[in-house]
């Protein structure tokens, strides 16, 4: 679905892991004019889970 609108979409999700000393944070932006929030939005979920899975086997 495209962004009708032409407006620049934009999200920002910040995960802060605080419980080890080691700083497990992570952080994406994502902007757009063409992708709707929700396409933002899973690109987003698709990316942190990917990096989540790299972090759990370099462990």
């Amino acid at each position: 679905m495209e962004n009708e609108n032409n407006e620049l979409n934009e999200i920002r999700i910040e995960i802060n892991d605080s419980t080890t000393s080691f700083n497990k944070n992570h952080s994406i932006t994502l902007k757009s004019k063409t992708e709707t929030v929700t396409e933002l939005l899973l690109l987003a979920e698709k990316f942190l889970s990917e990096k989540k899975k790299l972090l759990v086997n370099i462990s």
